[in-house]
């Protein structure tokens, strides 16, 4: 008969702006892989909504790495936008626009983040929309005016799509303004 023992397995959240902080749980296992208790479970889905990716190391070590999400109100740097795409979906980088403040909220996994980043900021949800942006396509193909924040029919848009050709050439020139001329490229 196996016998419990008393395991700490350890989460550490590394951020890009503040200084990694662990979260030590001791609980009773039998194996020194990561624990499947419910707080556990909860913990790092919890973390992940937020926008953490989560590693498992040597069994026993769970590192949760979040990711970026950057406000723009200038031009991005080049090798900026670049690092930000290759954090998570490496062709492509998420943005939702404020066409009201003309702003960008840049990066992570979920434009559902991005968001909340720039509702936190003072920006309303009406004036919110989200997309991608693939800085290596051409020009033409560089935007994707898709994303679920984007359904609000009492905003007039059932869709995941940005339905307003108005508002799709809003975005156009923000993202221009913001991240890429149609002139320019990321090589």
């Amino acid at each position: 008969m196996l016998r419990n023992k008393s395991v700490t397995h350890v989460l550490t959240l590394h951020s890009l702006t503040f200084r990694p902080w662990t979260l030590d749980f001791r609980l009773l296992t039998n194996t020194s892989r990561p624990p499947n208790s419910l707080a556990y479970n909860q913990i790092t889905t919890y973390l992940v909504r937020k926008g953490c990716d989560v590693t498992t190391h040597n069994g026993n070590e769970t590192t949760l790495m979040a990711a970026r999400i950057i406000v723009l109100d200038q031009k991005i740097d080049p090798v900026l936008l670049r690092s930000i795409c290759d954090e998570v979906f490496t062709s492509f980088v998420k943005f939702v626009a404020d066409i009201r403040l003309g702003l960008l909220a840049v990066g992570g996994e979920m434009h559902a983040d991005a968001e909340q980043k720039l509702l936190e900021n003072g920006s309303h949800q009406s004036d919110l929309w989200g997309g991608n942006f693939y800085p290596d396509e051409a020009p033409a193909r560089r935007l994707e005016f898709t994303s679920f924040i984007n359904i609000r029919p009492r905003d007039g848009n059932s869709s995941m799509e940005v339905g307003d050709e108005e508002l799709q050439i809003e975005i156009t020139k923000l993202c221009s303004k913001l991240l890429l001329d149609p002139d320019d490229t990321l090589a």
